[in-house]
């Protein structure tokens, strides 16, 4: 789920939705596929999984609309993929194309507590 949300985040930032521009652009399941790899059917599934827990809305145009507590998860993520990607550039001497990848592979790996220390390493003060 945190995949497909980060995903819908990058989609609509900064405008907070995304909304094909012109006839016969791509829907935004098949955007979301192909950006994760996945078949369409797979992401229109997840798709209307997020809807359904209240993490993506649609709007008249059918874009995605992340409400309030969709932004806060995948801010959340991206947040912790970013982290990680500093980690791995800034101490263990990664591209950042590589600390990409490997952000990627590690981002479940990290609990919110490795995060925040890792944060703090990196001279960020602790969130409250």
């Amino acid at each position: 789920m945190d995949e497909y949300l980060e995903t819908i985040y990058f989609l609509a930032t900064p405008i907070g939705e995304y909304r094909p521009t012109a006839t016969g652009t791509p829907t935004l399941a098949s955007r979301v596929a192909e950006m994760l790899g996945v078949s369409r059917a797979s992401a229109g599934e997840m798709l209307k999984r997020l809807e359904g827990e209240g993490l993506v809305e649609r709007g008249r145009q059918k874009e995605a609309i992340l409400p309030p507590a969709g932004r806060v998860r995948a801010e959340r993520v991206v947040r912790k993929h970013r982290i990680i990607e500093r980690l791995l550039t800034d101490f263990m001497g990664y591209t950042a194309a590589e600390a990409h990848v490997h952000a990627d592979e590690l981002g479940d790996t990290f609990s919110e507590e490795m995060i925040e220390r890792i944060d703090e390493r990196l001279g960020h003060p602790q969130r409250c």
